[in-house]
Protein backbone atom coordinates (compact mmCIF):
# COMPACT_ATOMS: atom_id res chain seq x y z
CA UNK A 1 0.00 0.00 0.00
CA UNK A 2 1.34 3.46 -1.03
CA UNK A 3 2.01 6.07 1.75
CA UNK A 4 -0.45 8.94 2.14
CA UNK A 5 1.26 11.77 0.67
CA UNK A 6 2.14 14.59 3.27
CA UNK A 7 3.89 17.87 3.49
CA UNK A 8 4.79 19.72 6.44
CA UNK A 9 4.96 23.38 5.62
CA UNK A 10 7.31 23.64 8.32
CA UNK A 11 9.92 21.83 6.01
CA UNK A 12 9.50 23.83 3.16
CA UNK A 13 9.86 27.39 5.23
CA UNK A 14 13.26 25.26 6.11
CA UNK A 15 14.50 24.45 2.90
CA UNK A 16 13.27 28.34 1.59
CA UNK A 17 15.33 29.77 4.15
CA UNK A 18 18.20 27.70 3.07
CA UNK A 19 17.86 28.46 -0.36
CA UNK A 20 17.38 32.45 0.31
CA UNK A 21 20.42 32.20 2.13
CA UNK A 22 22.63 30.55 -0.99
CA UNK A 23 21.32 33.23 -3.01
CA UNK A 24 22.06 35.84 -1.04
CA UNK A 25 25.28 35.05 -0.79
CA UNK A 26 25.53 34.93 -4.62
CA UNK A 27 25.19 38.33 -4.37
CA UNK A 28 28.92 38.30 -3.46
CA UNK A 29 30.47 36.37 -6.75
CA UNK A 30 30.59 39.32 -9.11
CA UNK A 31 33.19 40.59 -6.80
CA UNK A 32 34.95 37.56 -5.97
CA UNK A 33 35.34 36.64 -9.63
CA UNK A 34 36.74 40.53 -10.40
CA UNK A 35 39.55 39.64 -7.50
CA UNK A 36 40.38 36.71 -8.72
CA UNK A 37 39.89 36.62 -12.72
CA UNK A 38 40.54 40.18 -13.71
CA UNK A 39 43.72 40.71 -15.11
CA UNK A 40 45.38 44.22 -16.23
CA UNK A 41 45.61 44.75 -20.01
CA UNK A 42 49.35 43.93 -21.66
CA UNK A 43 51.12 44.75 -24.47
CA UNK A 44 53.84 42.40 -23.50
CA UNK A 45 54.27 38.46 -23.23
CA UNK A 46 52.71 36.69 -25.83
CA UNK A 47 51.53 34.35 -23.56
CA UNK A 48 49.85 36.61 -21.05
CA UNK A 49 48.29 38.70 -24.10
CA UNK A 50 46.36 35.29 -24.99
CA UNK A 51 45.46 34.60 -21.43
CA UNK A 52 43.92 37.37 -20.54
CA UNK A 53 41.27 37.56 -23.54
CA UNK A 54 40.45 33.69 -22.59
CA UNK A 55 40.44 34.91 -18.58
CA UNK A 56 38.49 37.76 -19.68
CA UNK A 57 35.80 35.40 -21.50
CA UNK A 58 35.72 32.64 -18.82
CA UNK A 59 34.37 35.67 -16.44
CA UNK A 60 32.15 37.01 -18.35
CA UNK A 61 30.62 33.59 -19.01
CA UNK A 62 30.70 32.46 -15.26
CA UNK A 63 29.60 36.22 -14.31
CA UNK A 64 26.40 35.61 -16.13
CA UNK A 65 25.81 32.03 -15.12
CA UNK A 66 26.16 33.09 -11.60
CA UNK A 67 23.75 35.69 -12.34
CA UNK A 68 20.91 33.65 -13.42
CA UNK A 69 21.53 30.89 -10.35
CA UNK A 70 20.84 33.93 -7.97
CA UNK A 71 18.28 34.88 -9.70
CA UNK A 72 16.92 31.20 -10.23
CA UNK A 73 17.48 30.23 -6.34
CA UNK A 74 15.92 33.71 -4.84
CA UNK A 75 12.49 32.85 -7.19
CA UNK A 76 12.56 28.76 -6.13
CA UNK A 77 12.77 30.03 -2.16
CA UNK A 78 9.60 32.37 -2.99
CA UNK A 79 7.57 29.49 -4.24
CA UNK A 80 8.63 27.22 -1.54
CA UNK A 81 7.63 29.76 0.96
CA UNK A 82 4.24 30.50 -1.03
CA UNK A 83 3.75 26.41 -1.20
CA UNK A 84 4.02 26.15 2.60
CA UNK A 85 1.30 29.05 2.80
CA UNK A 86 -0.45 27.19 0.31
CA UNK A 87 -0.31 24.21 2.29
CA UNK A 88 -0.87 25.74 5.54
CA UNK A 89 -4.67 27.88 3.96
CA UNK A 90 -5.37 24.70 2.70
CA UNK A 91 -5.16 22.50 5.42
CA UNK A 92 -6.78 24.60 7.93
CA UNK A 93 -9.69 25.59 5.97
CA UNK A 94 -10.29 21.54 5.16
CA UNK A 95 -10.40 21.04 8.45
CA UNK A 96 -12.92 23.77 9.57
CA UNK A 97 -15.09 22.72 6.77
CA UNK A 98 -15.26 19.23 8.65
CA UNK A 99 -15.67 20.59 11.98
CA UNK A 100 -19.26 22.78 10.89
CA UNK A 101 -20.26 19.33 8.90
CA UNK A 102 -20.50 17.83 12.28
CA UNK A 103 -23.79 18.40 14.38
CA UNK A 104 -23.48 20.67 17.22
CA UNK A 105 -25.36 17.84 19.47
CA UNK A 106 -22.82 15.00 18.56
CA UNK A 107 -19.70 16.60 19.97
Amino acid sequence: MAEPFEVEPSHLDAAAGKLQILADDNGHTKSYLAQWLELPESKEGLILQGLTGVIQELMTKLQSNYSQLGRVTGESAAELVASARMYRTTDNATAAALDSAYDKGDR
